[in-house]
């Protein structure tokens, strides 16, 4: 019989940060935070100690776990089965428990681009990859901020009876951890932006290698411009990936990260020799309570030095006919990703075109929502939407096509899905955007265009440039001390 163990602890003199702050050299573990609007979102959550882990590669989906999975109807796979089957399998056996927050018990970490495959078996991605497709872990130990309380709250999941001392274990490591931070040791290392790279580097590679050629990047784009002419596609979001040495400390990058730009989705995760950090401002899909959340964002400007200037910038954003037309389409396109598996009656713009400002941008944002069709699977709910149509274009599928025979590499975990699976079949995932990849002591990023009919290729390389720039202002250049 399973069991869910809790402690609460008074969250008066710890923070997130100088919680993690103690938990960063386990080899897994994650944080997940939300700031929008100068406002914290209500819960934060940490955890670590992997129960198991399921991670998918080219042929294969492997389950590796420290805990006997069979006693619950789990086998250790190493199986060709989809992933969508393997963690339909997982959430089904897992023994249900009654939650206390959002992220009780389940899944954490990113589902990558290329799982569409596993949906849309028309798509096959052959090229190289640097990271798994896919990488989720069942954490043994959560910890959950709820900063309206201030209040932590421990939390194991006992799977079956004789599993309970293991989770009685996670819980007292949770207690050490909360004992040993102090946030008055939590303050900012010497870790200092590096100064602002030039166009001409990324050109160049003196500093940062970018994976595609200026001159291939704009081929590209014509190619797609050609394709749109002849009807094969509306928009189609290219990317380019850059990568650099990294010698610093990852968490010490997303600390800056948050602190200079703030967004709905703040994410940590480090998987063994993998490491994710990402201030991502746009939800891929919501699942709360049987409610279906699509927050798709399309146009951007920068913020003014003023709310004056804010006023009539976003006035510019909304009368621009062509960043209008693009968000419009990727509304319809949500609509209809809703509508593979949400009761058509029930499916709504609930906000429409609305101009939200972050730190340094503001963006046109629209929620569109819908009420999951019975006897549909959480799931199937996700992978019907995956992956969202701002990074990848409209129609979804030959615009996939597209990028594939344009891109030099797959793009892993980038303009995929970050996020948790509760065990209550909630689900709360962003876009991988905004986001760095660490391995191997290289950070990975990578930024994407929508090509439309009218774009420059110039224009649209550069865009990707800027978009990277704006993750690589944080980059320390030497060791952080």
């Amino acid at each position: 019989m399973s069991k869910l163990f809790v402690r609460t602890y008074s969250a008066d003199s710890q923070t997130p940060i100088s919680l993690y702050e103690k938990m960063k050299n386990l080899p897994f573990s994650f944080l997940l935070e939300s700031k929008t609007f100068n406002k914290l979102a209500r819960y934060s959550f940490l955890g670590a100690f992997p129960r198991f882990l399921i991670s998918t590669n080219t042929e294969t989906t492997r389950i590796v776990a420290d805990i006997d999975l069979e006693k619950i109807g789990i086998k250790n796979v190493n199986t060709n089965d989809s992933l969508i089957e393997v963690l339909k399998d997982v959430f089904e056996k897992l023994p249900k428990v009654d939650t206390i927050c959002p992220f009780t018990s389940g899944l954490i970490g990113y589902i990558g681009y290329e799982c569409v495959r596993f949906y849309e078996s028309s798509l096959k991605f052959y090229k190289p990859a640097i990271f798994p497709d896919a990488m989720l872990f069942f954490p043994g130990l959560i910890i959950a901020f709820d900063h309206f309380t201030d209040t932590i709250y421990l939390i194991s999941h006992a799977l079956y009876e004789s599993d309970e001392k293991r989770a009685e274990f996670f819980l007292n490591e949770g207690e050490k951890l909360i004992i040993s931070a102090n946030i008055t040791n939590s303050k900012n290392k010497n870790f200092i932006a590096s100064q602002n790279h030039t166009d001409k580097e990324f050109e160049n590679n003196k500093i940062i290698k970018s994976h595609t050629r200026r001159s291939d990047f704009e081929e590209a784009v014509k190619r797609i411009k050609e394709y749109i002419r002849n009807g094969d596609t509306f928009q189609t979001v290219l990317s380019q990936r850059f990568s650099t040495e990294f010698l610093g400390d990852p968490f010490e990058f997303y600390r800056n990260l948050r602190r200079l730009n703030p967004s709905p989705y703040l994410f940590h995760i480090k998987l063994n020799d993998i490491v994710i950090s990402g201030s991502s401002p746009e939800t891929f899909l919501t699942l709360r309570d049987n409610k279906l959340f699509s927050r798709p964002i399309a146009g951007t400007r920068k913020r003014g030095d003023n709310p004056l200037e804010d006023k009539s910038l976003a006035k510019e954003l909304l009368e621009d006919p062509k960043e209008c037309a693009e968000h419009v389409m990727l509304v319809d396109l949500a609509r209809n990703d809703l509508g593979r598996v949400c009761a058509p009656s029930t499916i709504k713009v609930e906000e429409f075109m609305k101009v939200e400002n972050y730190s340094h941008v503001m963006h046109i944002v629209s929620e569109v929502t819908g009420i999951l069709e019975k006897n549909t699977h959480p799931l199937e709910a996700f992978f019907a939407s995956f992956p969202a149509g701002t990074v990848s274009g409209a129609p979804k599928i030959r615009s996939m096509e597209i990028i594939d025979s344009l891109e030099p590499e797959r793009r892993g975990p980038y303009a995929g899905a970050v996020g948790y699976f509760d065990i209550s079949g909630n689900f709360d995932t962003c876009i991988a955007i905004r986001t760095a990849f660490f391995k191997d002591k290289t950070i990975y990023l990578q930024a994407g265009a929508g090509i439309v009919a009218d774009s420059n290729p110039s224009t649209e390389y550069f865009e990707t440039i800027h978009k990277a720039k704006a993750l690589l202002s944080i980059l320390n250049r030497g060791e952080t001390q």
